[in-house]
């Protein structure tokens, strides 16, 4: 008995203190019974209150049937909670690369499921602790995998750790709540949120700076990438698209003697963060205009260059801009 309190006062401290608990570390688990919590749902105290006057009624009356109805549905309530937890034990779970999203959007971190026993599971629910929103499996066969999106608001830039996860079910029907709980390294990066109604993009002219003067569009092609939807339709190489059988999109070079630099110090009459959110429309602009643009933050130089790498690598280094080097 003192090993059986000594272990629901740890897990109700896990539970209290889950949300500041060291950072995890594997990428993978597996729910066995140590790690999986069962209690009655409204209907599974409705059938322990029928049980119970059942009972009083078999005692008072003196009726057989009454007995045989209790314990029958003694029976069944135990068969169910059985099943209940079988249906969340050996869960194996996985934590999948994530797609980085801007500030203010929902993050889907992608999760693999997999049931290892010879039985599957039904009505799996999957969400991150302080989220609203979750992700639902209605059944998965026992040996096959499934995909999960699990959302997590992205309320700022940087790094986004995956919560700790809250896998739930009610099946098979409905009496008994299971669930666990599941601890797993996932980042993803959160680039700053564009700004909306962004000023024209910068030419900067030899060493000096206008804010007011914007790229015309040069046509001379300094390369090729692979279309992007979005692309405008006359930066597309349509003769060298149609000899690749690829659809390929034009890298525009803006004219001698004009440069896009996207430089944080031309724009020191901003808030930091402003900064960061103009600087990244201005990068989403210039790609999507095929644009080689060229990012310049404080003790960090990219490009110039095109292309989805050059974006990401572009975005990354906002998201993740040091506030104190402003």
């Amino acid at each position: 008995m003192p090993d059986f309190y000594n272990r629901l006062r740890t897990s109700l401290r896990w539970r209290r203190e889950g949300l500041n608990s060291p950072a995890p570390t594997e990428t993978a688990m597996t729910l066995t019974r140590k790690r999986i919590y069962i209690i009655p749902t409204m209907y599974g105290f409705g059938v322990v209150v029928l049980v119970l006057a059942l009972l009083i009624g078999a005692l008072n009356y003196q009726i057989n049937l009454f007995y045989f109805l209790a314990f029958m549905t003694m029976g069944i309530a135990h068969s169910i909670l059985l099943r209940s937890f079988l249906n969340l034990n050996t869960i194996h779970i996985e934590i999948l690369p994530t797609s980085p999203v801007f500030k203010g959007e929902t993050a889907f971190f992608r999760l693999r499921i997999q049931k290892h026993q010879n039985r599957g599971c039904l009505q799996l629910h999957v969400g991150a602790l302080g989220q609203d929103e979750q992700a639902d499996l209605l059944e998965l066969p026992a040996g096959q995998t499934a995909q999960l999106l699990v959302p997590v608001k992205a309320e700022r830039r940087g790094t986004l750790q995956l919560p700790r996860c809250k896998i739930s079910s009610t099946a098979p029907m409905g009496w008994f709540h299971c669930w666990g709980y599941a601890e797993l390294f996932g980042q993803t990066l959160i680039y700053p949120q564009p700004e909306i109604a962004a000023p024209p993009l910068p030419v900067q002219i030899g060493a000096e700076f206008n804010g007011n003067q914007t790229i015309r569009g040069s046509e001379e092609i300094s390369g090729l990438r692979p279309y992007q939807i979005g692309d405008v339709a006359h930066h597309i190489a349509w003769k060298q698209s149609a000899r690749s059988e690829q659809l390929s999109s034009k890298l525009l070079e803006a004219p001698a003697g004009e440069q896009l630099i996207l430089s944080w110090d031309n724009l020191l009459q901003l808030d930091p963060e402003l900064r960061l959110s103009r600087l990244c429309a201005w990068i989403l602009a210039a790609e999507q205009q095929g644009l080689l643009y060229a990012l310049h933050l404080p003790g960090c130089h990219l490009g110039p260059g095109g292309g989805i790498g050059h974006r990401d690598a572009c975005l990354a280094r906002l998201a993740l801009f040091n506030m104190d080097m402003s």
